[in-house]
């Protein structure tokens, strides 16, 4: 009975919100699942590229698999249906870190793909899969409510 009352009131909170249309409401809830979902996979992927041997001989191997889908999860961020005015900044913020992703993607098969390490690859492939996962923290930390310093929102 207690979720029954808690689910309730969770429903009138969403409907309240958008103003009673069952459809924006399907919209945002499909849309807030696409997206947790997505974060939730980076997330889940970060935490295998940082518990990965970095003496196992298949250390390299294993980077690239999990960056591959590391990248595709960002490609799956950029895709996300943005269904309301109030969180459009999720779109452009979600389709630059997918580039950025693609890019340190490539220069890190690069890096690794031969049988020689090509450190200049790695460092730049390094630098766009932080401007990457900086657009996941900005989009986080905005849905938090909060605009990080040094974003600057248009």
């Amino acid at each position: 009975m207690k979720k029954l009352k808690t689910l309730s009131l969770f429903l009138i909170c969403i409907l309240t919100l958008t103003g009673c249309n069952s459809k924006d409401s399907e919209n945002i809830l499909s849309f807030q699942n696409e997206l947790n979902s997505v974060l939730a996979e980076i997330e889940y992927i970060h935490v295998k590229i940082n518990s990965i041997d970095t003496t196992s001989a298949d250390a390299s191997d294993d980077a690239l698999d999990y960056l591959s889908e590391l990248n595709d999860a960002f490609a799956d961020l950029a895709k996300i249906n943005v269904t309301d005015d109030d969180h459009l900044y999720i779109k452009d913020l979600a389709s630059e870190g997918a580039d950025y992703m693609s890019q340190a993607y490539e220069l890190y098969q690069k890096a690794y793909g031969n049988d020689t390490f090509d450190e200049k690859n790695a460092d730049l492939a390094y630098k766009y899969l932080e401007r990457a996962t900086k657009r996941v923290r900005v989009i986080i930390s905005m849905l938090h409510g909060e605009v990080p310093d040094d974003v600057i929102i248009h």
